[in-house]
């Protein structure tokens, strides 16, 4: 709620015409290690069959025959914020996004990122607040986010790392968005 506050404020405050002033589609996201849900699969026709003895009359067990696993993450993100980047690399940006468990995501960020010697490519980092069910047991919480930014003539692509932190997050995630100036 409170990067939605912020994004209303900027609105509010007519920053449209403010050199510098993006929007910011979210959209994917990697996850190189997510946690995976296991299911033990079954051979029914197969089972053990209990030796029978005056002591035991347990039902026969059906033996485990492959175990099958799978993501419990999307890769699709859809959202938007607003972005504002000063000349020197300094940013300020809050925004809502379908986070990969499903839920609503908040983020609100300032960072500063530089330029790498004669490429288009700003490497920096902010300092991220969240709030999403997703995430520390939905409780709101700030975190350090590396950031990489490559600009193109129309947008410019920033891929940041929400690293995995136990009981915060539990599972790295790389999220890739596009920021688009905002012109009169």
């Amino acid at each position: 709620m409170r990067a939605l506050a912020i994004i209303m404020m900027m609105i509010s405050a007519n920053l449209f015409a403010a050199e510098g002033l993006n929007l910011n589609v979210y959209g994917l996201s990697w996850h190189p290690s997510p946690p995976l849900t296991c299911v033990a699969n079954t051979d029914q026709a197969k089972q053990t069959q209990p030796v029978s003895t005056k002591f035991s009359h347990a039902p026969p067990q059906p033996i485990t025959t492959s175990v099958s696993c799978s993501s419990d993450k999307r890769g699709v993100n859809p959202g938007l914020g607003i972005n504002y980047t000063s000349a020197n690399g300094s940013f300020v940006e809050a925004g809502a996004f379908i986070d990969s468990a499903s839920n609503t995501a908040f983020v609100s960020s300032v960072g500063k990122t530089w330029a790498v010697s004669r490429t288009n490519v700003r490497l920096g980092g902010a300092l991220t607040l969240f709030s999403s069910e997703t995430y520390n047991d939905g409780r709101v919480f700030v975190a350090p986010v590396p950031t990489a930014i490559f600009t193109f003539n129309a947008a410019d692509l920033h891929v940041v790392m929400f690293p995995r932190v136990g009981g915060v997050n539990n599972s790295t995630a790389i999220g890739f968005y596009l920021s688009v100036p905002i012109r009169n």
